[in-house]
């Protein structure tokens, strides 16, 4: 009869070192997973201080970023309306002077005032004779509001208007 009491007294043993070898190199790797796991969260506890801190320094330049960029829109935009405004300005001016150039045609005359609107421009003038202004009056095109003829000289008032 054979004498299996021995083979399996060698089982159990074999059985026991495979679950000790088992359960040591699960306990290491467990123990490993542990240190490292441990290793990590104290580098990364150490370093979200350093984080914060740069996260807020990124914070503050962003800020200060975006008030410069609407600062600088803010620029553009009051730039952009000053040219605008110039450019309105300069083709006014050059309406008004379209109005006065018309006065080179007429002879001889003494400015005595200009009065200047967006309609039009209103220019009081002493010419020698009122036949200047009416040789004029049909080549170009001007209101006289007011004449006052003098003892040597004609005093009248032009309406110049862009119609």
């Amino acid at each position: 009869m054979l004498n299996l009491i021995h083979w399996r007294g060698v089982m159990i043993r074999k059985r026991f070192i495979w679950c000790a070898r088992w359960c040591l190199f699960l306990t290491v790797s467990l123990i490993s997973v542990a240190l490292s796991a441990s290793i990590m969260l104290l580098s990364l506890s150490k370093d979200l201080p350093g984080r914060s801190e740069q996260l807020a320094d990124l914070v503050r330049q962003n800020t200060t970023m975006s008030q410069q960029l609407s600062e600088m829109q803010l620029s553009v935009d009051q730039r952009l309306q000053a040219q605008t405004q110039q450019l309105e300005h300069q083709a006014q001016i050059s309406l008004r002077l379209s109005r006065l150039q018309r006065l080179s045609l007429i002879d001889a005359f003494r400015v005595i005032a200009v009065t200047d609107s967006k309609d039009s421009t209103v220019v009081r003038l002493q010419v020698g004779e009122m036949a200047q202004l009416t040789s004029q009056a049909l080549e170009n095109p001007f209101d006289v509001r007011l004449v006052q003829p003098g003892e040597y000289a004609v005093i009248a008032e032009l309406v110049f208007s862009d119609g």
